[in-house]
């Protein structure tokens, strides 16, 4: 007998609940009976690299129920990128190498694919065989998956949409093999990620793959969503009626504007953490085919929908990006316009119960010159309760892509000499500042920041698609 059985089965357990995948496959091959204990954790977490193992795991689903039931956490990783054009091919994922003698019985065991996937499960594409998997899964938690475009997701699209529609639980449980709901009601999280280029380039997203993510809100158990909803003037739910999502209490989202942020934070009330990236949106270029009605980024609007979410808003990031566009005659472009900060810049300091907020200082300081500005704009327009802030200096700015070292200094300066007055909970202040201006920065406010005793932290962020030195001379 080999000497790791001879230890405790409580230790034996805990040693697996902290293994990786690796390491318990090591382990199940020390001893058959090892091998017993090990399994059950082997079948927590589904990892798939796009590969034909997807219809191994199918298969032995098929056979043994019990192991389906085990499975936990899912995650996903389709390999390799695309190019653009290959992205707007309707067909973009390469085949798996299936057995064609495996298909009948993997079609027969569910019902509903006869209707809905059975071509292509008989083409071998990867994302039918993947939300075949899912569907069979009845006890996820978490479902994670990095692809390098949404249509590489129709189908799992497909059954989030199914199983949130409660009208169907009849016929869903007579169309999946062991008669089990397949709506999901143990799942708690969802990331859905794409490649860098996709998540900066979003015109490689078409509109209705990134609505087709929608039906998550219709999810009863999920708490967390991170998606690139990516969502134009045409946003619709699908539905006769918005979905009551009170159980999410934490988004994270992308590619979307304030119009169609504020339809999905209704839906959302209790809302307590969120991250949006702002401006990421190759569609507010003019050269870009696809029209948006607001090229501005409406602070009034921003303030009225965040309002909404007093009560209950910890955690609010927002991030952004300047992406500059090469035109024909090799100059480069600035493809957002200015902000708009007519009204009131203060929009967060009614958001009283945020903890921990994370802010380009445009959204706090507008585009006005700090020599010229009220010394402590900063301080009045932040959330009084502030315990963790996190300032970065992008500026939405055709133009000027970030804010000089000089008018951060003289901002960040003034409040760090009266931040106990505006934000007395505040522990923490981190700078995300160009590489250029980084050291300046932190060398111009280092005795002020001695002299206040909280935590400080400068971070070098240079964006490699910011091309702001970039001239037509090269």
């Amino acid at each position: 007998m080999s000497p790791q059985l001879h230890l405790p089965m409580e230790l034996i357990r805990m040693i697996c609940e902290v293994s990786d995948q690796s390491t318990l496959a090591s382990l199940s091959r020390v001893s058959k009976a090892l091998h017993t204990v090990v399994e059950d954790y082997l079948w927590i977490n589904y990892e798939w690299d796009g590969s034909s193992r997807v219809v191994k795991y199918l298969q032995r689903i098929i056979e043994k129920p019990e192991l389906a039931s085990l499975v936990k956490h899912v995650n996903i990783h389709f390999p390799g990128e695309l190019e653009y054009d290959e992205v707007l091919e309707s067909n973009i994922v390469e085949p798996l190498d299936v057995p064609k003698s495996a298909i009948p019985s993997l079609i027969a065991s569910s019902p509903e694919v006869q209707d809905n996937w059975k071509n292509e499960i008989e083409a071998s594409d990867p994302s039918a065989f993947l939300a075949l998997v899912i569907a069979l899964l009845p006890n996820l938690v978490s479902i994670r998956v990095h692809t390098r475009a949404l249509q590489e997701l129709d189908n799992l699209c497909e059954l989030f949409d199914w199983v949130s529609r409660p009208e169907d639980k009849e016929a869903r449980m007579s169309s999946v093999h062991g008669g089990h709901d397949p709506a999901f009601p143990h799942l708690r999280e969802v990331y859905i990620t794409s490649t860098d280029r996709a998540s900066v380039e979003p015109g490689w997203e078409r509109t209705n793959h990134a609505m087709d993510l929608l039906p998550l809100f219709y999810l009863p158990s999920l708490e967390h969503i991170t998606a690139p909803i990516h969502l134009q003037d045409n946003f619709s739910w699908g539905r006769p009626t918005q979905p009551n999502a009170e159980n999410i209490k934490s988004l994270d989202i992308s590619m979307i504007r304030e119009a169609n942020l504020a339809r999905v934070l209704a839906a959302t009330p209790l809302l307590e953490k969120l991250d949006w990236n702002w401006c990421s949106r190759l569609d507010m270029d003019p050269l870009y085919p696809v029209p948006i009605a607001d090229k501005h980024i409406n602070l009034q609007r921003l303030s009225v929908l965040l309002g909404k979410l007093s009560e209950t808003l910890t955690h609010l990031k927002i991030t952004g990006s300047i992406r500059r566009l090469a035109t024909e005659d090799g100059r480069f472009e600035g493809m957002f316009t200015k902000l708009v900060d007519d009204g009131n810049l203060g929009i967060f300091t009614p958001l009283t119960k945020l903890q921990t907020f994370h802010v380009p200082l445009s959204f706090v300081l507008g585009l006005h010159d700090p020599h010229k500005s009220d010394p402590l704009v900063l301080a009045r327009n932040l959330p009084s309760n502030v315990e963790y802030l996190t300032i970065s200096d992008e500026k939405p700015d055709p133009d000027d892509a970030h804010w000089l070292p000089e008018e951060i200094i003289l901002v960040v300066k003034a409040y760090l000499s009266c931040w106990k007055e505006w934000t007395p909970k505040l522990v923490s202040l981190k700078l995300e500042i160009g590489s250029k201006g980084a050291d300046l920065v932190a060398e111009e406010l280092a005795d002020v920041v001695a002299s206040s005793g909280i935590q400080f932290q400068i971070e070098a962020n240079p964006f490699p698609w910011d091309l702001s030195d970039s001239t037509d001379e090269s």
